[in-house]
Order: structure tokens, then C-alpha cells, then sequence
């Protein structure tokens, strides 16, 4: 159940990072055009990126809760921030 679950995260993650990558495209593509950064348009495509993100992020959290990368990550983190702070 779980394999099936981190399989149907990973293509939500991948899906969101399709849209987001094709409107970092067209976005790009407006601006080299002169489009002013102020537009409706650059707006628009601004907001639809952002929320692609949030979506991607949610999920990629939810997809490391169940590998326990998360956990793994976090004490990783800690063990680095000691280091840091013993060779100071």
C-alpha cells in the first residue's frame, strides 16, 4: 500500500513540476519579449507557479514522511549544526 501511495506522491511531484518548469518557460519568454514585470499577464503566470510550488512542496513532504527521509534529514541537520558549532 505504501509503495502504491510514494508511487502516486512521486507523479503528483512530477506533475506539478511539469507546469511549473512550462510556465518558468513561457514567463521567461514574455520578459526577453519586453513584457513589463508589472503585467497581468507575468502576474498571472506568477500566481499559477506559486501555487504549482506550494502543491509540489506538500507533496514531497508527504512522499519523505513515508521513506522516513524526513527524520533522517532533520538529525542530519542537528549533527551538522553541532559540528559547526564545536569548530567555532
Amino acid at each position: 500500500m505504501e509503495k502504491m501511495r510514494m508511487w502516486l506522491l512521486g507523479l503528483r511531484i512530477e506533475w506539478h513540476w511539469f507546469f511549473i518548469l512550462r510556465y518558468r518557460k513561457n514567463g521567461n519568454r514574455l520578459i526577453e519579449q519586453g513584457v513589463p514585470l508589472a503585467s497581468a499577464k507575468l502576474l498571472q503566470i506568477s500566481r499559477i507557479i506559486t501555487r504549482h510550488g506550494v502543491h509540489a512542496m506538500k507533496y514531497k513532504k508527504q512522499y519523505e514522511d513515508i521513506c522516513g527521509l524526513t527524520d533522517y534529514l532533520q538529525s542530519a541537520r542537528a549533527q551538522n549544526h553541532n559540528l559547526s558549532k564545536m569548530n567555532t
